[in-house]
């Protein structure tokens, strides 16, 4: 009888320390799908912003040289005294 309650205990012991390994295993497992996830979204991310980025500086860029372009026009149409380049600031 005490060999069985030996073994008995000894299989309690083993099945607990296989489920302690299976779980930590899985937790393992999980772990690194999470940073899976998380770097696959950061990039997602970090991709899409710097699309943004570069539509805003090119559509920045595009206004500027449209605006110089007009500045350039409107003084081959008339002379720079009937048209102020910047308007002063009054002090008053």
């Amino acid at each position: 009888m005490a060999k069985i309650k030996a073994a008995s205990s000894k299989v309690k012991r083993n099945s607990t320390r296989d489920f302690n390994d299976a779980l930590s295993d899985m937790t393992d497992r999980l772990r690194l799908l999470d940073q899976k996830i998380t770097m696959a979204v950061d990039n997602s991310i970090q991709e899409e912003f710097q699309k943004r980025q570069q539509e805003l500086y090119r559509t920045t860029y595009t206004i500027n040289k449209l605006e110089q372009k007009q500045r350039i026009d409107r003084k081959k149409v008339s002379p720079s005294r009937f048209v102020p380049e910047e308007l002063e600031k009054r002090l008053s």
